[in-house]
């Protein structure tokens, strides 16, 4: 049995529900000190801790890694430094601080409509998903496979629930930034 796709599933549905009743969690409770930064600091460890038990559980059910071949490994390379330069361009628009929860996040942050975001909508996302496709391209066993499957899935659907509630926090200013970048995950395509 593949373990590590059920694990990414579990990643994928607690983080759905943490991130959209922790909204209404905050709004009863959001009055007392710390509150908030508590939440978002246990909800990401929370992720971290599911995310490494799915890595760990499928480097176990993968067996070895294989041979690596140099067209393929350097293709990985690239969609993983691609990922990585993604990601770091796309917490530009952020408070790492705030996001984690190492510190109280203002009410509501500013849309980040910079940088790397005049590009894509949700960087983050764009350069998870190339990671991903790294780690299947350099080690592509079922379970990998079927993981990526799971997340690209995951991400998919999560996507337009994010988009939903930007549109409700954000209003017309969300709108407009839509106009201006039409493209959420992948320039030109998506």
């Amino acid at each position: 049995m593949m373990e590590a796709p059920c694990w990414w599933l579990l990643f994928g549905l607690t983080h759905s529900l943490l991130a959209q009743n922790g909204q209404r969690i905050g709004l009863t409770l959001g009055n007392k000190p710390g509150y908030h930064r508590l939440w978002r600091l246990s909800y990401n460890l929370l992720a971290l801790a599911l995310s490494l038990k799915a890595l760990h559980t499928g480097w176990h059910e993968a067996g070895s890694p294989p041979t690596l071949l140099l067209m393929p490994s350097l293709m990985a390379l690239l969609f993983a430094l691609a990922g990585i330069y993604l990601i770091q361009q796309g917490f530009q628009g952020y408070r790492l601080s705030s996001f984690l929860g190492l510190r109280n996040p203002q009410p509501i942050e500013p849309l980040a409509t910079r940088g790397i975001h005049t590009v894509v909508r949700h960087p983050l996302y764009s350069g998870t998903l190339l990671i991903l496709l790294a780690w299947g391209i350099i080690w592509p066993a079922p379970t990998h496979l079927v993981s990526l499957l799971v997340l690209l899935a995951y991400t998919l659907i999560g996507l337009e629930f994010e988009e939903k509630d930007l549109r409700k926090i954000y209003g017309e200013t969300y709108l407009e930034y839509e106009k201006q970048t039409p493209w959420k995950i992948i320039p030109k395509i998506w």
